[in-house]
């Protein structure tokens, strides 16, 4: 769960970088200097512009007891509107989270359930504070 709290965002810059830099074959673009505030502000003006996400995924899990990776299915999907994201595998096993505004709930085969656990409440909000790339919290965790 750790690296992919810590892919998530890199990938979700790497695609909006991607969006604003139009590859040209045979020439090279200089990228003009810009301070660290700037580009802060180019990737929170960008985030910010965000309203929904959702994409499937394929993970692999290598673990030394194991000759071959672990591979996991799954899709999420994001919505800042209320505060909404589920994460859910599909494959080999169905489980996952949701969050809801305030309220975090665990997937198990379908059936959501309350979180109470503080932990897994705070993975869900730290992937959260990712996909709003909400800074300020950022900063303070």
């Amino acid at each position: 769960m750790k690296k992919l709290l810590f892919a998530l965002p890199l990938l979700l810059c790497a695609a909006l970088w991607a969006q604003q830099t139009p590859a040209t074959e045979g020439t090279t673009q200089k990228v003009p200097a810009q301070t660290d505030d700037a580009y802060a502000q180019e990737i929170i003006s960008r985030f910010g512009a965000v309203e929904t996400l959702q994409s499937k995924f394929t993970q692999e899990k290598h673990l030394a007891m194991l000759t071959e990776p672990v591979e996991s299915k799954g899709a999420f999907a994001f919505s800042k509107q209320g505060a909404q994201l589920r994460w859910e595998y599909t494959e080999p096993f169905q489980n996952g989270f949701l969050m809801d505004g305030g309220k975090t709930y665990r997937l198990e085969k379908g059936v959501k359930k309350t979180v109470k656990g503080v932990m897994s409440r705070n993975t869900a909000t730290q992937m959260l504070v990712w996909l709003t790339f909400d800074l300020k919290t950022l900063s303070e965790t």
